[in-house]
């Protein structure tokens, strides 16, 4: 990025050397940027931060928004693929066991790591492909 020669001076002074008015100070440290890229513009690929329900606090963060992925038939849940959680900050609970038509179903939980409320599961051991 080019830069023009007459932004070199210090921003924090005036022409004359003397300190910039402190209301052009206290604006020039407000201002801020938005950056984006082309990747980030598509909204089913968007970074989607999800908080704890109970509460309020940063649970995960998704790749694509959790309503457009595909739901389970036996209990409506969503299905998020390991790859497109990019952070979490859940940590691990009990296994339960669920009688379900068709057997038994062992659910592998995920809690809240602040409040330690139940807000995911897998039905694979943890960490192991499911």
């Amino acid at each position: 990025m080019a830069r023009d020669s007459s932004s070199q001076h210090d921003p924090a002074s005036n022409s004359s050397g003397q300190p910039a008015d402190p209301e052009e100070e206290r604006k020039r440290k407000r201002s801020t940027q938005v950056l984006a890229s082309e990747e980030s513009s598509n909204q089913t690929e968007a970074f989607c931060p999800y908080y704890c329900f109970a509460c309020g606090s940063f649970g995960m963060a998704l790749e694509g928004l959790l309503h457009g992925m595909p739901r389970r038939k036996t209990d409506g849940a969503s299905c998020v693929e390991a790859r497109r959680s990019l952070k979490s900050r859940l940590v691990k609970g009990e296994v339960k066991t669920i009688r379900r038509e068709g057997g038994v179903e062992r659910q592998y939980r995920w809690n809240c790591a602040a409040c330690g409320v139940p807000v995911a599961y897998e039905s694979a051991e943890w960490g192991q492909p499911g």
